[in-house]
């Protein structure tokens, strides 16, 4: 049986293999999935510099925008795992693995 904390793990952690697969596959469509921000900005940048160089730039800024999504998640969930404090009563923790 998980517990609530293990709940909120898993609804909040993204796998940034998943956002650099998702990114290179659908480009900035795909990195939606890691940060709107950023989306937004490679999304801008590969319409604008697609028209203009009748889109050779989308080859070189789909891997920039897989790697952008990768890094991103990679820092999201590192900086929400150091923001957390972990209990450590035992009674947080289920012990057989189940997770």
């Amino acid at each position: 049986m998980a517990t609530f904390y293990q709940d909120q793990i898993r609804q909040r952690v993204k796998n940034p293999q998943n956002a650099f697969l998702l990114s290179l596959l659908l480009g900035p469509v795909g990195m939606f999935y890691a940060t709107v921000t950023w989306a937004a900005i490679m999304l801008f940048m590969n319409i604008a510099l697609g028209l203009v160089t009748y889109g050779l730039a989308i080859v070189i800024l789909w891997p920039i925008g897989a790697r952008i999504a990768y890094k991103a998640v990679s820092s999201r969930n590192g900086q929400w795992f150091s923001s957390k404090q972990r209990p450590a009563d035992k009674k947080y923790f289920t012990g057989g693995g189940n997770m």
